[in-house]
């Protein structure tokens, strides 16, 4: 799950969704049919809690962010649109997954810092497009989780606490920095200058790749395009990324 959300991420920033001869942000009708049907399939497969998720990852708070991203790139807000009431539904079950006290968006069963960061995401896009002050309220707090805990190299793990780093995990959490700053919050600028260090620590000199931790294992095609996601999302564009590149095509 977690190395096809890197490629997915990659693909999302990086990858034309429309041919070259349509203009730009038009879909054709093929795109259209193939987007309502998803939609559609996707909002019958909402739980009765406003989640999403499936036998082995239930009422989950990352793929339910992963849900309300789709209906919101096509214009669907809370209470706006053919399927706001579906995501108003789903803004409440993550705004209720807000642990008391730290924000950690965890849900009523366990997660992890992979759902923190991406219902984190979610929250962003939600506030950028709304403005709702609720959501903001919870986006804070889940922001300032992310920043506290950030480890010592610059990373993050699995857990809400500065004892570890991946390059998986900690994509997730810059997605969600950079998604909150710009809507508006501000990010401090030695958190995602420590971010840049510790994905640096990752490359690989002599293929080009990634590895998930320092000197730990071999670079891999999604953890490279974890590394390269990171590098833009921090506004980072050197030479390495060229070559990075070229090792996934390889």
């Amino acid at each position: 799950m977690r190395l096809l959300t890197s490629i997915t991420l990659l693909l999302v920033f990086t990858v034309p969704a429309f041919s070259a001869d349509k203009k730009k942000g038009q879909m054709d009708d093929d795109i259209k049919k193939a987007t309502a049907k998803s939609l559609e399939w996707l909002a019958s497969k909402q739980n009765t809690d406003g989640s999403w998720g499936d036998s082995r990852y239930p009422n989950n708070t990352a793929i339910t962010g992963f849900a309300l991203m789709a209906f919101m790139s096509q214009g669907h807000v809370p209470n706006q649109g053919k399927y706001g009431p579906e995501v108003a539904k789903g803004t409440r079950f993550l705004l209720a997954s807000a642990r008391e006290g730290d924000g950690y968006l965890i849900g009523t069963r366990m997660g992890n810092m992979y759902c923190h960061g991406m219902a984190t995401l979610c929250l962003t896009q939600l506030f950028g497009m709304t403005g709702d002050e609720d959501v903001k309220k919870t986006l804070k707090k889940a922001v300032d989780l992310i920043v506290k805990c950030q480890s010592s190299d610059g990373g993050w793990r699995y857990e809400p606490q500065p004892t570890g780093s991946d390059i998986s995990v900690t994509i997730m959490q810059v997605m969600a920095l950079r998604g909150a700053k710009d809507s508006g919050l501000h990010i401090p600028d030695k958190t995602m200058k420590k971010a840049l260090e510790y994905i640096n620590s990752c490359y690989d000199q002599n293929s080009g790749g990634y590895t998930y931790q320092p000197y730990n294992r071999a670079p891999g095609f999604a953890r490279t395009a974890a590394g390269i996601c990171v590098l833009k999302l921090v506004g980072e564009y050197d030479k390495n990324i060229d070559k990075s590149i070229d090792y996934m095509k390889k």
